[in-house]
């Protein structure tokens, strides 16, 4: 009987912690802010090569946003212009805007509009840091529908930043 009240307070416990995490990520996501609407097109991103080493990255379940990850991305010290292996997979339902900030929570960039089934060709950075490797980066996906540009979910991918 002992055995099963601590199983069954657990189970409570482990349903309470995915509730307030549920709760967190939601909240995290009220303050992102709504790019212009889809008909600019200026912000639409066009389709080229990626050059960085992805993460394993699994297919997403019908209905949900399958969100590339990336280990390590390679920063020449000196240009702000770089190669950019980011892109939208094309079974996505909304468009990308990618964010890349350093462990200090400043932003290098930020791309337009990434369709699904497109990727950026070059990225230009804010700001090129010094040489050094940056763990624990962000890059940041933001989501938006492909009809009314309302913000969906996003997600936060950690990864190094090696600027050589």
């Amino acid at each position: 009987m002992r055995d099963k009240l601590v199983l069954s307070l657990g189970v409570l416990c482990a349903v309470a912690f995915m509730l307030l995490a549920g709760m967190v990520g939601y909240h995290m996501g009220e303050g992102a802010t709504t790019p212009a609407p889809a008909a600019e097109a200026s912000l639409l991103v066009p389709a080229a090569a990626s050059s960085a080493t992805p993460t394993a990255q699994a297919t997403a379940p019908e209905g949900s946003t399958t969100i590339p990850g990336f280990d390590r991305l390679q920063i020449a010290a000196s240009t702000g212009q770089q190669a950019a292996p980011f892109y939208n997979p094309a079974g996505n339902a909304c468009y990308f805007v990618i964010s890349l900030f350093l462990p200090s929570g400043e932003e290098i960039f930020r791309s337009g509009l990434v369709p699904p089934g497109e990727s950026l060709s070059t990225m230009t950075l804010a700001s090129v840091p010094p040489a050094g490797a940056y763990e624990n980066s962000i890059l940041r996906y933001s989501c938006y529908s492909l009809d009314s540009m309302q913000p969906m979910n996003g997600a936060d991918v950690k990864l190094t930043i090696e600027i050589i």
